[in-house]
C-alpha cells in the first residue's frame, strides 16, 4: 500500500480500488505479528527504491543491519556483498508493475 493510501486506511476513509498492495495497519498497530510479504518495497522509481528483507535494509547501494543498527548509522554494504546482491535485484520484477507516479 502506498505511503498516502496508508494515510487515507488509517483515518477510516475508503481506499481507492485502483490501490495496490497490503494493508499494513494491524501489523503497525499489532494486532498481527504476521508479516504479508518477505520483502517490503517502498519508493518512486527504481532509482529511488528502497528494500526491507527481515532485518535487512537497502536503500539504494547502502545497506543496514536493522537488528544491530535500529538509527540506520552504520552502512554494512562492503562485508554483505551476497545482501546487496539479492536485495538490488529483488525489487525488479514488483518494481515493473508500479504504475508511475501521478504527480
Amino acid at each position: 500500500m502506498r505511503p498516502r493510501l496508508l494515510f487515507l486506511a488509517a483515518a477510516g476513509a475508503a481506499v481507492p480500488s485502483w490501490a495496490d498492495g497490503v494493508d499494513l495497519l494491524p501489523l503497525a498497530r499489532g494486532q498481527t505479528t504476521e508479516v504479508p510479504h518477505a520483502y517490503l518495497f517502498w519508493g518512486t522509481s527504481k532509482a529511488n527504491a528502497t528494500v526491507r528483507w527481515g532485518n535487512w535494509k537497502l536503500m539504494g547501494s547502502v545497506l543496514y543491519n536493522l537488528s544491530k543498527d535500529i538509527g540506520e548509522k552504520k552502512d554494512v554494504a562492503g562485508t554483505n556483498k551476497g545482501k546487496v546482491t539479492n536485495l538490488m535485484s529483488a525489487p525488479t520484477k514488483e518494481l515493473q508493475r508500479w504504475a508511475p507516479p501521478r504527480w
